[in-house]
């Protein structure tokens, strides 16, 4: 059954009272306001603080939008485009791949879901640093005492290596490493000598070692620890 159906080749249904359109269907199934059009099915302004749309519902869906592009979008000129809110369940919810373009921060804790054993599911967070660092992994073995470690070129395109920037080597045997000659294009690793005086001799060989090279983003110039101010949220009808 329908409550309200407009056909027209301008405007199907026009409300202009305090509750321009309300749309309700009390069957399993049945639609409340649907749209159909070339350009806009729906359309809904809220003057100064009112509510363009409204979807309410007691167990199903409040607001749903399929599209062959884009479901639901949300734009504001300087307030917040798509705003979520809830009580006891989860604000928001993806599916899928998601596409954060611009800063993405939060409040709370960022962590990913890993699998555990028997199928659960462990909560692990991430490293956090008053500055915006990458680092790259590795791990090699000196001849003679000495090893030049190339830098990953695509590595080096994303940090900026013309200052100075981090690497952190540990040993996997007993021995004395220490890291020289730091370049945009690679590092060396030394051995220092076992012994005293003449008694000196080179480690036995192998002696494996893994480093961390970290370095400062180019594409992002940032202040530590720079002051983040978060919007309030919205009042919601």
């Amino acid at each position: 059954m329908t409550a309200v159906r407009g056909q027209s080749g301008s405007n199907a249904v026009d409300g202009a009272t305090k509750l321009g359109v309300d749309g309700l269907s009390q069957q399993a199934g049945g639609i409340g306001v649907r749209g159909q059009g070339g350009d806009v099915g729906v359309k809904g302004i809220g003057i100064t603080t009112g509510t363009a749309v409204l979807g309410t519902s007691t167990g199903g869906v409040g607001v749903f939008g399929a599209s062959e592009n884009t479901g639901v979008g949300g734009n504001s000129a300087g307030g917040i485009g798509v705003f979520g809110a809830t009580v006891s369940g989860t604000a928001g919810l993806f599916s899928g791949p998601v596409v954060v373009q611009g800063d993405f921060t939060v409040t709370g804790a960022k962590s990913a879901a890993v699998p555990l054993p028997g199928g659960r599911l462990g909560r692990t967070y991430a490293m956090e640093c008053p500055d915006s660092w990458l680092a790259d992994f590795g791990e090699g073995q000196p001849t003679a005492g000495f090893r030049r470690v190339p830098i990953d070129p695509k590595f080096a395109s994303t940090v900026d290596l013309s200052g100075q920037y981090h690497v952190i080597i540990t040993p996997l045997a007993e021995a004395i490493l220490y890291v020289t000659n730091r370049t945009s294009d690679s590092f060396d690793v030394r051995a220092v000598p076992f012994g005293d005086g003449d008694d000196k001799h080179p480690h036995p060989e192998p002696i494996r070692f893994t480093w961390w090279v970290i370095g400062r983003r180019k594409d992002i110039k940032r202040p530590r620890f720079e002051e983040v101010k978060i919007p309030p949220p919205p009042k919601l009808p």
